[in-house]
């Protein structure tokens, strides 16, 4: 049986660290969206699809500066693929760009992040993912009502997944007790859950997780557009003044299994 030692507010609250947003970063926020001129710079995006026949569909982004009509820096490329065993690059998915003054310009990618370029060297002087500072900020926020609501549980566990993990299966086994499933896929699309955590949740007390364990499941020959996941089913079977006992009984359509023994301590 493995034992789960919940986190409670002091621990969690520990885990969280908000970075102050660069300078640099906050003038690009700030700068004119949607101003392609300025400065002398002249900056625009070019956006490509490509259809693979038998496959998907290639999507490409690529960034062009110019300074006084000299082409001084460009960025991006394939940023999606067409094939679903070949991994994407949301990092070259040109999504916005401004420019911040006779210096400085930048642009965000698909990944999150807002890059900052200095004209003078053409180089990336500063890489800053604002999806992450926002979701850091939102489970912040959410660290005031976690452990008494079950849905703000939910939301900072969601605001805490990284790229490709996803909220699967969620179980109220009693008014105080929740467990979730997370599961991760293997692509973007035609995946498989290769990956799995189980979040157990305990009104008043904290919030506990499992490690990471792997599935069996496979990808279907001959097959398109499918999403291969794995499903859980959760009962109580023990329950004290400081612990619960939990029985997770993982399964997919396809034939594989776990069983998972669960007790939870606070």
């Amino acid at each position: 049986m493995e034992i789960i030692k919940l986190q409670g507010l002091e621990e969690l609250k520990k885990k969280e660290n908000l970075t102050e947003i660069p300078e640099l970063v906050q003038r690009y926020l700030n700068a004119d969206k949607g101003r392609d001129s300025r400065y002398g710079f002249k900056m625009s995006t070019y956006e490509k699809s490509s259809p693979v026949d038998g496959a998907g569909i290639a999507y490409h982004s690529i960034l062009t500066v110019k300074k006084d009509e000299q082409t001084i820096f460009t960025v991006g490329g394939k940023w999606r693929n067409a094939y679903g065993y070949q991994e994407d690059n949301f990092d070259l998915h040109i999504v916005e760009h401004r420019i911040i003054d006779n210096v400085y310009f930048g642009f965000s990618t698909g990944a999150g992040n807002i890059k900052v370029v200095d004209s003078n060297t053409k180089i990336v002087v500063l890489t800053f993912n604002m999806d992450e500072y926002k979701k850091t900020q939102a489970r912040i926020t959410l660290l005031q009502r976690v452990l008494d609501d079950s849905d703000a549980f939910l939301s900072y566990i969601d605001n805490s997944l990284t790229s490709h993990w996803h909220i699967g299966h969620l179980e109220r086994l009693s008014d105080n007790i929740v467990v979730l499933l997370n599961q991760h896929s293997d692509s973007d699309y035609d995946a498989v859950s290769d990956l799995y955590q189980i979040y157990f949740w305990v009104k008043g007390k904290g919030i506990g997780v499992t490690d990471r364990f792997s599935t069996e499941l496979y990808h279907p020959r001959y097959k398109k557009n499918y999403r291969i996941r794995a499903r859980s089913s959760a009962s109580l079977f023990s329950e004290g003044e400081n612990f619960v006992e939990v029985l997770v009984e993982m399964s997919s359509k396809q034939k594989w299994g776990a069983t998972h023994q669960m007790r939870i301590e606070w």
